[in-house]
């Protein structure tokens, strides 16, 4: 069919695909066979639709020029099946390993791949919140990049310096994952109460899955849902992570309460100030930061400076404001 086919410009969230997954182009690494079938949004003059066509086969050589050329022209997600996420997943395992291990001429890559492999990690578990196996994945994934950040200074403000956003679920989950962990790091906590809440911020959001239809494309994105599944959804996170063999209850408090607000107004059960510890504290001032300056649920987006004026403001009685003005001090030096 000879009819004008021309790749897209992607500047917003990635349009769903059934079947598909969106990866980011800078996940592909120059000089190396792509691990599966590669696909780029496509506008189709005949059709007049966006469609999926195929870029890349499984096996090809990822040309850096080819790579660059798109990303520079605005083409900033390509898309692969979502039964080849977990082969794409041990794609950049592989080649991170190698790039962390040397000194590389773009020392910024290694913590692209890093970033983008945490996201196939949380992409496979939404892909089914009830397999443990997933959710185990995960668990190791937050470990791993705590074993990486905690006591490099560099790779822990290179992985901040890599954070993207698309208004969708699992890169706010992960997106508040670094920032937790940096700011706890930042705050001095012990490195294990500090993976205990990475692994709680990387799955707090788990419970917003469609229970019926576990299609990580139908609920890829942070829209409005209805208020009885918005309430209850820490919850249900909780109770996920549960079924994961030597969970930390910790980890499973800080998931339920990263809703609740000190002056009793938040959810799921209204809790206040004397029964919120400091890492539920912490993970409801940094999901609620994300979540507004990524616009991840919210009908704009929020610039840092009107986000934690808010947090100073109206939200003053809901949030700890000795733990907010150190994390005001921490985003300043991001």
């Amino acid at each position: 069919m000879n009819q004008p086919i021309s790749i897209t410009e992607v500047t917003a969230p990635p349009n769903l695909y059934p079947g598909f997954v969106n990866i980011s182009l800078r996940a592909l690494v120059p000089n190396t066979l792509a691990p599966c079938s590669v696909r780029l949004e496509a506008w189709s003059g005949h059709l007049q639709h966006l469609r999926l066509i195929t870029a890349l086969e499984a096996g090809a050589k990822v040309k850096e020029s080819w790579r660059d050329h798109l990303i520079n022209e605005g083409v900033t997600h390509a898309f692969i099946a979502l039964d080849d996420l977990e082969l794409f997943q041990d794609y950049l395992a592989r080649h991170t390993h190698k790039l962390l291990a040397q000194d590389a001429s773009d020392p910024d890559l290694g913590h692209c791949l890093v970033y983008e492999q945490a996201l196939c990690s949380i992409k496979t578990a939404m892909l089914d919140p009830r397999n443990g196996r997933r959710l185990g994945m995960g668990v190791t994934t937050v470990r791993q990049i705590m074993g990486m950040m905690w006591d490099d200074e560099h790779t822990r403000s290179g992985m901040l310096r890599v954070l993207t956003s698309d208004k969708q679920l699992y890169t706010h989950s992960l997106n508040v994952t670094l920032l937790g962990v940096g700011f706890a790091r930042a705050r001095s906590w012990p490195r294990q109460q500090a993976e205990n809440l990475g692994v709680a911020l990387f799955f707090h959001d788990l419970g917003l899955m469609d229970q019926n239809q576990p299609d990580l494309q139908r609920e890829a994105l942070c829209h409005p849902r209805h208020d009885a599944e918005l309430r209850n959804h820490p919850l249900i996170s909780q109770r996920f992570l549960s079924r994961v063999p030597g969970m930390a209850l910790e980890t499973l408090e800080t998931i339920a309460n990263h809703h609740e607000n000190l002056d009793g107004s938040g959810y799921p059960r209204g809790l206040k100030a004397a029964d919120l510890p400091p890492a539920s504290r912490l993970a409801r001032i940094v999901d609620f930061y994300e979540s507004a300056t990524s616009g991840c649920g919210y009908k704009e987006v929020l610039t840092p400076f009107a986000a934690l004026r808010l947090l100073r403001g109206e939200m003053a009685s809901q949030v700890d404001q000795r733990i907010l003005e150190d994390f005001v001090r921490f985003i300043g030096h991001i």
